[in-house]
């Protein structure tokens, strides 16, 4: 339910934000997230080092994230309402795929165990949802074309709710989210958003918020 929720807003703020925008910051509210639950809730630093370099990394991402929010001159495809508004649904989304993460961990649940039970959930929330969407193309060729695309994530999800359990969710679930570089480009390169300034200040963002990602690593 709570990837239903996240997914379906992360998608909502594409449209709004553009995805070189909205995946960054997407992204860096989901890893402050549960890095906070993994040292807080799951006791997973220990030592000094472990806290300097999680510390370094929080403050890297924030930074990250505030210079690609940051509106410049090169910015005008995106309205200051829509801007607002991208933010908050953003936001909620960051909130629901946090939930994701962290809640198998809570109640102790395994990769194996839960992944079709989760499945289900995400099917019955997602059907549910676009259901209401009026006009929607749930049973169109091209959406049922894009079922390549649910393979791969079924991959990668297994492999970060495993990771979770090896590494802990601070590292594996900030690891996994590395994916934000090909999203971050593609929107840039293929989909040819932001350009002029923006470039420059989505790729020094991004650049920050890769380092943030290293620097939890090492508390390995």
């Amino acid at each position: 339910m709570f990837w239903g929720i996240g997914q379906i807003l992360q998608v909502c703020s594409f449209d709004l934000l553009g995805v070189s925008m909205a995946m960054p910051i997407n992204t860096a509210e989901q890893l402050i997230g549960t890095i906070l639950f993994g040292v807080f809730y799951f006791h997973e630093w220990h030592t000094t080092r472990q806290y300097l370099f999680g510390i370094v990394a929080i403050l890297l991402i924030i930074v990250g994230v505030i210079v690609i929010s940051i509106r410049g001159k090169g910015s005008g495809s995106v309205s200051p309402q829509d801007f607002l508004h991208g933010i908050v649904v953003v936001s909620v989304s960051s909130a629901g795929l946090i939930g994701y993460a962290v809640i198998p961990r809570i109640f102790g649940l395994n990769g194996w165990d839960m992944l079709l039970p989760q499945a289900i959930a995400m099917w019955l929330v997602i059907s549910g949802i676009v259901s209401r969407v009026r006009d929607n193309h749930m049973w169109r060729v091209k959406s049922w074309q894009n079922i390549i695309t649910g393979f791969c994530f079924g991959i990668a999800n297994l492999t970060m709710l495993l990771s979770n359990e090896l590494n802990g969710v601070s590292i594996g679930y900030t690891l996994s989210q590395m994916n934000v570089v090909v999203s971050t480009i593609g929107g840039i390169v293929i989909l040819h958003e932001h350009a002029g300034e923006r470039h420059c200040k989505l790729i020094t963002g991004l650049l920050l918020i890769i380092g943030g990602a290293i620097f939890i690593g090492l508390t390995k």
